[in-house]
């Protein structure tokens, strides 16, 4: 078949349902599922697993939506994990789980090693100053050091970032770090 777009949002799919999705579609060679939306899900740990397969053994998936499917830092290492290997994963919308700065650290931990991704939606993930200074960095705040990469700083295929709503307070002596 020809499906390019998998839409199955708010459909209160958890980890079993997630598990199908990946073998009757995404696994299957004869779809071309360039886009999964997932929103609203929950596909909790075991989905995240199976998610993370076609994420980096693929070079036809392209977009990933799980806006808000009650992702933690948990979740999430799976899906950072897979982008790593990804060939084709160029967006990823994580808007209004629970990263939270475990996640946000997990993330941070790869970037530099992430070379495909090119739009990231990390808004409403209480994040916080402490996980935004992770993700600029990896190598202060306890998110690594500097042979586990640099974060943004070294990462050069994002161009698109979503911080918002994260329960930002900078301070004036921290604005330097991030301008």
């Amino acid at each position: 078949t020809t499906l390019t777009l998998l839409h199955v949002a708010h459909n209160r799919i958890c980890e079993e349902g997630i598990v199908a999705i990946v073998e009757s579609q995404l696994n299957n060679p004869l779809t071309k599922v360039a886009t999964l939306k997932l929103d609203g899900n929950t596909p909790g740990l075991r989905g995240a697993q199976v998610l993370s397969e076609p994420i980096s053994g693929s070079s036809v998936l392209s977009r990933l939506q799980l806006c808000p499917c009650a992702i933690t830092a948990r979740e999430l290492s799976p899906l950072v994990d897979a982008l790593v290997l990804s060939p084709g994963l160029k967006a990823l919308e994580l808007a209004g789980n629970a990263i939270g700065f475990a996640g946000a650290s997990v993330m941070a931990e790869a970037l530099h090693k992430i070379t495909a991704l090119s739009s990231l939606d990390l808004s409403h993930n209480a994040i916080g100053n402490a996980g935004i200074a992770a993700l600029s960095t990896a190598d202060e705040y306890g998110a690594g050091d500097s042979e586990n990469g640099r974060g943004l700083c070294e990462n050069r295929s994002l161009r698109s970032l979503d911080l918002s709503h994260n329960d930002l307070r900078f301070l004036e002596a921290d604005r330097s770090r991030f301008m």
